[in-house]
């Protein structure tokens, strides 16, 4: 039986950066305006706004740097770090525990356990809709079967 090995591109989309950005470069200039002519108590969600621009920037800066995949093949899973993860997180299909589907903010999210890890992939950060379906398949087939 030959080793089948596919790829899926993982990680934010640079339409979701791009709107982050922009929606909290508005909400930045917004309460700083409001700060300076109303009350200083605007200072604070402007700080957290600054914060959330610096997180989108980061997030612009790591998706620039390299292509990330997410890989599956005949023996496992491999998911590759996002954000501030550093690691890579590999799974043979024979240590998986479970893997359970949830939704959250109308997001689904693929969590898998094993003995000693647990990860989740996220749909939002596969680039279409029938990759995480696909994924998703190949998971709860390769553990269940």
């Amino acid at each position: 039986m030959e080793n089948i090995e596919q790829k899926y591109k993982y990680g934010a989309k640079w339409s979701l950066l791009i709107i982050g950005f922009v929606a909290f470069c508005a909400a930045a200039s917004l309460f700083c305006y409001k700060a300076i002519h109303d009350t200083a108590f605007f200072w604070i969600p402007f700080a957290l706004s600054l914060l959330m621009l610096f997180v989108f920037i980061l997030g612009g800066y790591f998706k620039a740097q390299k292509t990330v995949y997410l890989i599956l093949n005949d023996k496992g899973i491999s998911i590759p770090p996002i954000g501030f993860q550093k690691e890579t997180s590999s799974f043979l299909f024979d240590d998986i525990l479970s893997v359970e589907e949830t939704m959250i903010n109308r997001n689904y999210v693929l969590t898998i356990y094993s003995k000693d890890k647990e990860r989740a992939i996220s749909k939002i950060l596969l680039p279409k809709k029938t990759d995480y379906e696909e994924v998703k398949r190949i998971l709860f087939d390769k553990v269940r079967g």
